[in-house]
């Protein structure tokens, strides 16, 4: 009576196969599916060193082969009290708000006192900056231009043409300070110093020849002296076990405090970095990072 239809159909087939006894609406987890990877829980927010990685590709044939951070014994609690953030309650937030809110209206009071002072044709900041140097040379205006046309180095020396050239209006700037022909009087001080420098031809080029000229042998000495130093420095650098010892203890310190960022799991760092540990401070800003880190290793080996 089948012949033609094939054979009967298996028990359950198509539906998999039948629970285990006693398996069955115990709200087991299921499996992730195959091939997911289950995400690691995000590290706390910690003071970040923003050192420059070396690629893993290039750490090869490096000093950072001889090292091994992994072995160094870090002390977990003084590092996370010092520069792990906690967790602030709603009185530690109101009171930030509180102060952001007061330095801002302090800030706007002094933008309004500002307006009633003489004429400006300068930012503010470039006014700020202009003004701290120009109290170096304890001369009016036209007594510097008489001083740039001569280029006297009794009046002037390196610190003080290197300043001038440093002060050069960008063109923007040149063509409103050129456009002003009210008063000097309505102008402050250091506008009407900017106002002086604007008018005199080729004041760039006048102020890098003379540099070009009184440095050059200097120059040359200097340079001499850096690649000297250069040249001992990396012979220090690969035969000095301490250093290592140093550069062994900052990785695992740095790798513990960037867990969880692009910065974090270093094998190497650009020996530049090392400069930019003085930035970081611990959570109360009462203490660097380097300080904290000098007196840590003194402890451990002294």
């Amino acid at each position: 009576p089948n012949i033609g239809r094939g054979p009967p159909p298996l028990l359950n087939m198509g539906r998999g196969p039948p629970a285990l006894p006693g398996i069955q609406n115990r709200g087991l987890n299921p499996m992730p599916p195959a091939g997911k990877l289950v995400k690691k829980p995000k590290p706390p927010k910690r003071r970040s060193l923003f050192w420059d990685k070396v690629d893993d590709r290039k750490v090869s044939g490096t000093l950072f082969t001889k090292l091994n951070p992994e072995k160094v014994e870090l002390p977990l609690g003084i590092l996370k009290e010092a520069f792990e953030e906690k967790v602030k309650t709603k009185e530690e937030l109101a009171e930030e708000k509180r102060k952001k809110q007061e330095k801002e209206e302090a800030k706007r009071k002094a933008e309004e006192a500002n307006k009633n002072k003489k004429v400006t044709l300068l930012d503010s900041t470039t006014a700020r900056n202009v003004g701290i140097a120009y109290k170096m040379f304890k001369m009016k205006p036209h007594q510097i231009e008489l001083a740039v046309y001569s280029m006297d180095n009794k009046v002037l020396n390196i610190e003080k043409v290197t300043f001038l050239r440093s002060i050069a209006p960008s063109t923007e700037l040149l063509m409103i300070l050129k456009s002003y022909e009210g008063p000097m009087e309505n102008l402050d001080e250091v506008t009407q110093f900017m106002v002086t420098v604007a008018k005199i031809p080729r004041y760039t080029l006048r102020l890098e020849s003379t540099l070009f000229i009184w440095a050059f042998f200097d120059d040359a000495k200097t340079l001499y002296r850096r690649i000297y130093v250069v040249i001992e420095a990396v012979k220090e650098i690969r035969e000095s076990w301490k250093l290592q010892r140093i550069l062994e203890a900052i990785i695992a310190i740095g790798n513990f405090l960037n867990e969880g960022t692009k910065n974090g799991d270093a094998k190497g760092i650009r020996l530049s970095s090392l400069s930019k540990l003085e930035a970081v401070k611990t959570l109360d800003k009462k203490k660097e990072f380097l300080a904290y880190f000098i007196g840590m290793v003194g402890k451990v080996e002294p």
